[in-house]
């Protein structure tokens, strides 16, 4: 396998050419995720979570994007407690920024959400931490 690789990259400059820029942005994605992960607030990473979800695989309604993923496997990604994960979809859905379903939410003001997190205003952890 690795001599066809090798043999693929020789014959065909374009797919080394691509094969550098696919492992070039994965590699930006991890940076941001480390990032994300070590320097902002649980808010904001969900947020950040969220929003790139939305992004790659939401589905548009007539509401805004519907994103199939359970609770449980956004605090997989974003590295949280699922209280915490719960904690923040109920408050973002009190103040009109998604819609919570079984297994799914519903992205309703992505931009907002993205203001409202990237404020780095720390009443907003608190404000969460109170539901």
């Amino acid at each position: 396998m690795a001599a066809d690789v090798e043999d693929m990259i020789v014959r065909l400059p374009q797919f080394t050419e691509n094969m550098y820029l696919i492992l070039h942005r994965h590699m930006h994605e991890l940076e941001e995720r480390y990032h994300e992960s070590a320097s902002d607030s649980v808010s904001r990473r969900l947020a950040c979570t969220l929003i790139r979800l939305t992004e790659q695989i939401g589905i548009p309604n007539g509401e805004g994007a519907e994103i199939h993923i359970s609770r449980y496997e956004l605090a997989q990604m974003s590295g949280m407690t699922l209280f915490t994960v719960s904690r923040l979809i109920s408050k973002w859905a009190k103040l009109g920024l998604i819609v919570p379903r079984r297994e799914a939410l519903v992205m309703l003001d992505s931009k907002r959400l993205d203001d409202l997190t990237s404020s780095g205003d720390p009443s907003v952890d608190d404000a969460a931490a109170a539901f």
